[in-house]
């Protein structure tokens, strides 16, 4: 991953739709949080009534994931030094680690409406939102009735070699500078350990189907076969056999990364084709 060298901006362009002018815009940005803004997320994502579609923002959700000179390689340095319209100076980028924040836009005004900011050492991503299913309180905007669903990685304090993930829960009216549920895993000897994810979806209800593992990995054996497949076709035998043994088997039965690793390692183990069939 590469960080970002320079600082990011929010913008708002209302736009003639049948001359396809720009009639006016807003821009604007703040040293304190848009710094890097890869995700976001609001209710109108979340709304899955099409027959009443929302035809405001009035809310916006981001995830700021900060400045740090740890993640600007020399590569990256050199290609954007110089390059124009620049909003800070190369030289005048922080020298401290800027950290990562959750954001609420108000498109409204085109201003940072809450914010939160993260301890050292987490990451976050997969920023969601998820609306309540209580009635809107009277005077309430109904773009911030609900939460925010993100997950967090970080390390055990105790452990650097072990994981200490979480998912955290936010009230999306109202951060209160701190989440209001942070969830994770009650056994200690296997700690949750999320990959790196990015975007994310909310679903009202979920078929009970679902629950059983078989009718999960059947569901995930096609997906990433009808991904995959045709790019296949001319593959080499060995990352034919690649696939066969190693992503195909890993994706489907979702092993956990240690797990993989562990059996890769092992002096005995070679890659070889699977006996899976396709769907």
């Amino acid at each position: 991953m590469v960080g970002t060298t320079d600082l990011g901006s929010f913008g708002k362009y209302v736009i003639d739709g049948e001359t396809a002018k720009i009639e006016h815009h807003q821009l604007f940005h703040d040293s304190r949080f848009t710094w890097s803004l890869p995700l976001y997320t609001n209710r109108e994502l979340a709304c899955e009534d099409t027959k009443e579609p929302e035809t405001k923002f009035k809310n916006i959700y981001w995830i700021a994931w900060g400045f740090t000179w740890e993640l600007i390689p020399q590569r990256i340095y050199e290609t954007y030094k110089s390059r124009e319209c620049r909003v800070i100076p190369i030289e005048d980028l922080p020298n401290e680690n800027q950290p990562l924040t959750l954001l609420r836009l108000d498109t409204q005004n085109m201003s940072i409406a809450d914010s939160f900011q993260f301890p050292h050492g987490y990451f976050v991503s997969s920023i969601q939102f998820i609306p309540s299913s209580e009635p809107l309180p009277e005077g309430a905007d109904l773009s911030t009735h609900g939460y925010l669903a993100c997950i967090v990685l970080t390390d055990n304090p105790d452990n650097e070699e072990e994981t200490n993930d979480e998912f955290w829960i936010f009230h999306a009216d109202d951060f209160q500078n701190k989440p209001i549920y942070r969830l994770s895993t009650l056994d200690n000897s296997r700690p949750l350990n999320i990959a790196l994810t990015l975007h994310s979806t909310w679903m009202r209800d979920i078929r009970e189907n679902y629950h059983d593992s078989q009718c999960r990995q059947q569901i995930r054996r096609q997906s990433v076969y009808e991904d995959y497949e045709t790019r296949l076709k001319n593959a080499s035998k060995s990352v034919r056999e690649l696939f066969d043994d190693v992503v195909y088997d890993y994706f489907i039965q979702q092993m956990p990364e240690r797990d993989a690793v562990k059996r890769l390692q092992q002096p005995s183990y070679k890659i070889r084709q699977s006996s899976q069939k396709l769907p």
